[in-house]
């Protein structure tokens, strides 16, 4: 993801600041997760699940619909993170 970065001409905070999206909802994911889910959900069902919409997510880091979009890659970060 460092060498996508340098073709989208940012400065070195804003950097940062994407490199902190998927540690910030990771922490979101693990606290609002039991939440969530209801009890009677099996945890292999809950894993499962968040496997495909993580397959998913990893497809939004490197957009193939179009050459640059930093809004995608941010919200397949957050995706990741919260998968």
């Amino acid at each position: 993801m460092s060498i996508r970065l340098l073709d989208y001409d940012i400065s070195q905070t804003v950097s940062g600041l994407v490199f902190g999206i998927m540690p910030v909802f990771l922490a979101v994911g693990c606290v609002s997760c039991p939440f969530i889910f209801p009890k009677w959900v099996e945890p292999r069902v809950i894993l499962i699940s968040s496997l495909f919409f993580l397959a998913f997510s990893v497809s939004l880091d490197g957009p193939f619909f179009t050459e640059l979009n930093l809004i995608a890659m941010c919200i397949g970060l957050a995706l990741q993170g919260f998968f």
